[in-house]
Parts: structure tokens; C-alpha cells; sequence
């Protein structure tokens, strides 16, 4: 990584601003929903803010939010805080795990959050939780590991856009 992991992270604002932009282009990210991406930058490292609020169109025939979503949500907030501190290269999910406490209907205003466990050269582990915004109440948990790709983080055009 360009920075040691051992150190207090000091983070690259214009970095920061272009995964935002990343994440607001993402052809995914516009299909499960608008969401708004954040970054605390308060601890030693930057850490993701995910919020959205749930849709019709993300419940399952049961009347709550999909799995899909939730994983979706969970990973994002993971992987945003994980790339946070990889300046150079994109990365990628390689493993991820979601464990799902209580129902979202639709309407629910969430938020998810993201830290860094572990960090490596080679990989980066984070975890995530998503809340309701409203009662503060547990939605689910998850847990990512993230590798460096050979791919070029100024090459990722969304990356790059005004």
C-alpha cells in the first residue's frame, strides 16, 4: 500500500472524493438503489458511511428486504472502507459473509458502516453493520476480504470524471 497500515492513517481528500464519485456512477450501484456514500475520517483509518433507504422493488415475496440487498448494502460499506486506504489499484471483494438480523420493510431509512480489521500488503480485511436510521436497531453484520487487483485505480473511468 502507499502508506504503511502500521501508522495513523492520513487520509488523501481527493481520494475520498473520487471513490464518492466512483460509487454515484457505478451501473449497480444505480440499480439497487441511490445511495449515498460518506466517509468518517476520524479514526486511523477512513471509514465507509453507506445510506439508503429501502424500495418495493428490493423486497422479496415474502414483504421484506432480499438478501441480495443487504449484502449489497453490507459489501459496499466494506469495500468503500477498504479501498479508502488503497490509493493505487482497484480492489476487489474475494470473500464476503452476511449474517442477517431482522427484517427491512419497505421505506426503511439504513445505514451502513465499515471498518478495517486487518490490513496486509496483500489483503485487506473489513467488516460492516447496518442500522436503522431511525431506532438505531441492528439490521445485519457482515464480513469482507478485499484484494489488490493488477488494475489501475486512475484507469477506472468513473474513478477519474469530474
Amino acid at each position: 500500500f502507499q502508506r504503511s497500515l502500521a501508522t495513523s492513517c492520513k487520509y488523501n481528500s481527493d481520494h475520498l472524493e473520487k471513490l464518492k464519485n466512483m460509487y454515484v456512477h457505478g451501473p449497480i450501484s444505480k440499480r439497487i438503489n441511490d445511495h449515498i456514500v460518506e466517509f468518517n475520517v476520524e479514526n486511523e483509518y477512513p471509514h465507509a458511511i453507506v445510506k439508503m433507504e429501502s424500495r418495493h422493488e428490493l423486497m422479496h415475496t415474502g414483504g421484506s428486504m432480499h438478501g441480495a440487498a443487504y449484502f449489497k448494502l453490507l459489501d459496499d460499506a466494506a469495500w468503500f472502507t477498504a479501498q479508502a486506504i488503497v490509493e493505487d489499484n482497484f480492489i476487489f471483494t474475494t470473500s464476503f459473509n452476511t449474517y442477517i438480523t431482522r427484517p427491512v420493510l419497505t421505506g426503511t431509512k439504513l445505514i451502513a458502516s465499515g471498518k478495517i480489521t486487518n490490513a496486509t500488503k496483500s489483503l485487506i480485511v473489513a467488516e460492516s453493520s447496518i442500522l436503522e436510521e431511525e431506532t438505531g436497531k441492528l439490521v445485519a453484520t457482515g464480513s469482507g476480504t478485499f484484494m489488490r487487483s493488477h488494475v489501475p485505480l486512475n484507469g477506472v473511468p468513473s474513478y477519474s470524471l469530474p
